[in-house]
């Protein structure tokens, strides 16, 4: 007879592999094409502090970890409170949008990044468009410079 205590799983064994794991990846410099034309997830670091946490889905229509970090650097280097050479980033590739879903979250949870939540890193509808509420309260705090259509909040 098999005991209870085999078809038990435990996500915390899981999410330790995965910080272990995140946290030997090595830390880049954020510049352009830093990492590589795949999915999983990533952070961006400020001043050696984790400030965000993303990911880059199989299913996001060519949403790559190349491209999101490119689109990040882009946005910070375009204002003058954040030096993009205090920026630095780390990722890690999966292949799977469950287990980069599940990873995202978890690590949003453990870390808790301060830009999390701010606006950083939406695509969201800008200015003219029906949910428009104004600059996000990240573009707020670090004054970017943006066009009309980028980093605005929505309703």
């Amino acid at each position: 007879m098999t005991s209870p205590k085999n078809h038990k799983f435990d996500p915390q064994d899981l999410a330790t592999y995965l910080k272990e794991t995140f946290e030997a990846s090595p830390v880049e410099p954020l510049q352009l094409n830093a990492a590589p034309p795949a999915t999983g997830v990533y952070a961006l670091n400020w001043k050696g502090e984790i400030v965000y946490i993303g990911k880059a889905l199989a299913t996001g229509k060519g949403v790559t970890l190349r491209r999101r970090l490119n689109e990040h650097y882009s946005k910070i280097s375009t204002q003058s409170s954040i030096p993009i050479e205090e920026m630095t980033c780390r990722w890690l590739v999966m292949e799977d949008d469950f287990m980069i879903d599940a990873s995202e979250s978890y690590l949003r949870r453990e870390y808790l990044p301060a830009w999390d939540g701010s606006g950083f890193g939406s695509h969201v509808p800008g200015r003219g468009r029906p949910g428009y509420r104004g600059p996000s309260r990240w573009e707020r705090e670090h004054g970017t410079k943006l066009s009309s259509s980028e980093g605005d909040e929505q309703v």
